[in-house]
């Protein structure tokens, strides 16, 4: 009338090098295959499988497999490869993050070099400029007065200033291209 229940695998004890080992050869290549599916990596997927299997031996003590110890083994498997994508996209994403503040940074030393070329050669075309044109220029654009300003200091017409700013202006567009 009963039949007894053929002992299968999952009911093996696990918890013996012998049953661990029984274990380990009839599932490694499903557990495989599952994470080289989820991670598209084969070596990778290796890895994950002893990660796996290293886990279940070190914690066999702990662990308490309701139902088949395939399909703990599958969820293991997902777990482990779910991990491993969040972990690599995690992973791309600092080293794009990395990489920007690497390029901003580079721009930004081109950008400081360039300005400074910039600075001296606008100095050094500035430097060619009669004397009043100069004083009017310098007042102006690196003190930051206003004509009327320029014009009481250097006892002379706001237009005159003005005047002389139009020439320097020209004259640095022209000298800078």
């Amino acid at each position: 009338m009963f039949k007894r229940k053929e002992r299968h695998i999952d009911e093996l004890d696990f918890k013996t090098v012998e049953g661990f080992e029984k274990a380990y050869n009839q599932y490694w290549r499903l557990i495989y295959r599952l994470c080289q599916q989820y991670t598209d990596d084969a070596e990778n997927a290796k890895e994950l499988v002893q990660e796996i299997f290293e886990s279940l031996w070190k914690n066999r003590h702990k662990v308490n497999i309701d139902r088949s110890l395939e399909n703990y083994l599958v969820k293991a498997a997902k777990l482990k490869a779910f991990q491993f994508i969040r972990n690599k996209v995690s992973r791309r994403e600092k080293i794009q993050e990395e990489a920007f503040h690497l390029e901003k940074a580079s721009n930004d030393t081109e950008h400081l070099v360039n300005l400074n070329a910039l600075t001296e050669q606008v100095a050094a075309i500035v430097s060619r400029l009669p004397n009043q044109a100069k004083k009017v220029y310098l007042m102006s654009r690196e003190q930051g007065l206003n004509n009327k300003e320029i014009a009481t200091q250097l006892s002379i017409s706001p237009k005159t200033v003005e005047n002389h700013l139009t020439k320097s202006l020209n004259y640095l567009r022209q000298n800078l291209l």
